[in-house]
Parts: C-alpha cells; sequence; structure tokens
C-alpha cells in the first residue's frame, strides 16, 4: 500500500467544504490519509486513534464527501481524482463485497443499488442493505427522515454558530483597529500640547539652558505624574529665589538637571535670615588683672625667687 496521499484542490476549495466545522475538515484529510489503495477505511479506528466525533463523520456523509456502509467501513467518494496511484502498485483492498457494490461515474464512487436516493443509502442511521433496491412508489420510513431532518438542523446550526463567530472576531477586529487609531490621535494631540506647554516653560527658565530636545523628552514622562502647573510654579519659584538670594550661578542647576530630576519639587528658603545673638560671658578677673594675690601666692613666689637666687636666674615680682 502507498505511503503518500493526495488531494485534488477542486476538491477543497469550494463554499462546500469551507462551510464545514475545523474538526470535519480534519477528519476528512485523516481519513484519507488512513484509507487503502482503493479509499476504503475504517473510520472509527481513525476516530479512536486520531479525534473527531460522529457529528463530523455524519456532516461528511450528509455532503457526499464519503459513502458509508452497513459493515461499517467508508470509501472516500473523490478518491480517484484525489489519487492517481500506478496499477502495477495497487494492493488490492480486503473489503470486496463493498468494492462491488459501487461504480465509478465522471472519477467518483457512486452506488450501483441506489443512485436517486444517496443520503439515505450513505446515513450511518439508515439500517438497510446498501444491495436492496426500493421501489419507486415506497416512502423512506419516518426514522430516517427525522434522523435526516436532525442531521440537517445540527449542520445548520453549525454553520450559524461558524458566521457568527466570524462576525464577531470581525467587529472586535475592527474595534481593536479603531482603539489603536483613537489612541494614536490622543497621543499626537498629547504631544502637540506638550510641545506648546514645554515653551512656555523654557522661556522662563534662568540662562543655564541646555539639550533642549531632552530636556523636553524628561518632561514628556514627568508630565504623567505632575501637572503644568505644578511645574511652573516651581519654576517661578526658583526665579524667585534667584532673583532674591543671588546665588552664584555655579550653584543653581542647569536646565537638564532640572527637568529630569524634578527640580520643580525643589523648597527654597526666601525668608531673610536674622542674625542669632550669642551670650557674652563676663572676662576673668586674672585676664583684667584685677585678680588680689592671696598669701599663699606669696609665700610661693618668695620661695621660687630664693631659688633662682641661689640658681643665678631671673626673680619675680610677688
Amino acid at each position: 500500500m502507498a505511503s503518500k496521499r493526495m488531494f485534488d484542490k477542486a476538491i477543497i476549495d469550494t463554499d462546500k467544504f469551507a462551510d464545514m466545522p475545523l474538526t470535519t475538515k480534519a477528519l476528512y484529510f485523516l481519513l484519507g490519509m488512513e484509507a487503502d489503495d482503493k479509499g476504503f477505511v475504517s473510520p472509527r479506528r481513525v476516530m479512536r486513534a486520531q479525534g473527531g466525533t460522529e457529528d463530523d463523520l455524519k456532516i461528511l456523509i450528509a455532503k457526499g464527501y464519503v459513502i458509508y456502509f452497513e459493515s461499517g467501513v467508508i470509501v472516500i467518494t473523490d478518491w480517484h481524482r484525489n489519487n492517481w496511484l500506478d496499477t502495477r502498485r495497487i494492493k488490492e483492498t480486503e473489503f470486496l463485497n463493498e468494492l462491488s457494490l459501487l461504480s465509478i461515474s465522471d472519477e467518483r464512487y457512486v452506488l450501483k443499488s441506489d443512485k436517486t436516493c444517496s443520503a439515505s443509502a450513505q446515513h450511518p442511521l439508515s439500517i438497510r442493505s446498501a444491495s436492496a433496491k426500493q421501489p419507486k412508489n415506497e416512502k423512506p420510513p419516518k426514522p430516517l427522515i427525522q434522523a435526516c431532518l436532525a442531521n440537517a438542523k445540527q449542520m445548520l446550526s453549525e454553520n450559524r454558530i461558524e458566521q457568527y463567530r466570524t462576525e464577531e472576531n470581525s467587529i472586535e477586529q475592527k474595534r481593536t483597529e479603531q482603539k489603536k487609531d483613537d489612541e494614536m490621535e490622543n497621543e499626537i494631540e498629547k504631544s502637540k500640547t506638550f510641545e506648546d506647554e514645554f515653551r512656555e516653560l523654557w522661556d522662563l527658565y534662568p540662562p543655564k539652558k541646555r539639550n533642549m530636545q531632552d530636556c523636553f523628552m524628561h518632561y514628556k514622562v514627568h508630565r504623567k505624574k505632575f501637572s503644568f502647573e505644578e511645574v511652573k510654579s516651581g519654576l517661578i519659584h526658583l526665579n524667585d529665589y534667584i532673583a532674591k538670594k543671588q546665588p552664584e550661578m555655579q550653584y543653581v542647576k542647569n536646565s537638564f538637571t532640572w527637568f529630569s530630576k524634578a527640580g520643580w519639587t525643589d523648597v527654597f528658603d526666601l525668608n531673610e535670615k536674622k542674625p542669632k545673638y550669642q551670650k557674652v560671658e563676663p572676662t576673668p578677673d586674672w585676664l583684667n588683672g584685677t585678680q588680689q594675690t592671696s598669701s599663699s601666692d606669696i609665700e610661693a613666689v618668695k620661695r621660687i625667687n630664693e631659688m633662682k637666687k641661689k640658681f643665678g636666674v631671673g626673680l619675680h615680682e610677688p
């Protein structure tokens, strides 16, 4: 059996195929990959191994992509359109009874016994032999009609849900794009407003100006936290400090430092400082020379003079 399979784009590139749920499409490809060289495969074996549901299989049967047999086997309807195999390498199928019930018309499998009511012959819920001929005037049994109607309603409901999801995603995408456009416009308007505010502040700043563009970028960052009035008030406060205190300009922040470090939060003391009065201590008597000499001091001076006289050193007056 060949290990490679093909799919005709003319079959899958149709509205009929596109309207099916994604899981149904996946099951169709899996069945085509697992089928033998004649297009026969057991769907339940594939669904147990790879995934898929009975509803997906019913949709494929109802849309005519596969033909279901009472034995539980299916055949890919467009097998000969999808795959062209060398007759010398084809491995014969083991489902010969089912193959005998089919004929090939326009490279498609069709049932020999019943071409007029393919849905009833192919539907897994119809419990009848595929080879049994149905009289022309005989009506399909009511359970079969109810099953077909239920299957059709389910397919219609799934298609509507899929269409609703597609429309909802499209609306959500448009809303997202509109939101991005609005945010971009707001950013542009804010940038223009920030630029006007910064020019006003730049004109008020003291002579120490530099890096205007960098200062503007820092201002935009701080602008998210501080209002324009706060920044302007801080700049006026700095100018008042310079006017009253007249500090050396080397101690005044330049514009880049002021805008990057949020200089408007600095606090300056503009009040004049009062001189501090110091407590005057009285001058000691010994410093003024008014201190009286005690008798013990006189005796000590005399002893010192005697010793100096003895050793020939200058004398002190008592």
